[in-house]
């Protein structure tokens, strides 16, 4: 799971707070998957290569590197959960 983030990014802080933080979701990501934020500023190439244009952008990859899922835009912790749940069981 990658999310592309910057610092001066408003729904982005807010994300991190309010669905990233909540105990359900660390708890999921920490067990089902490999999480890192990368921000756009500092990582430019690899948010270029991958096409990332509005932040946050959260994506989603298997072991192989194909993309499963992208959501653009600040996500609810309810509808995270509902993606990785979904994601995990398949």
């Amino acid at each position: 799971v990658l999310k592309f983030e910057a610092e001066w990014c408003a729904p982005c802080k807010a994300m991190t707070e309010q669905t990233l933080s909540q105990p359900d979701v660390k708890a999921m990501l920490a067990e089902r998957f490999v999480f890192k934020s990368i921000d756009v500023d500092y990582e430019p190439s690899t948010a270029w290569t991958l096409g990332v244009g509005p932040i946050p952008d959260l994506r989603v990859f298997d072991a192989d590197g194909n993309e499963l899922a992208r959501n653009v835009g600040a996500v609810g912790p309810d509808a995270l959960m509902e993606l990785l749940t979904r994601l995990a069981a398949s």
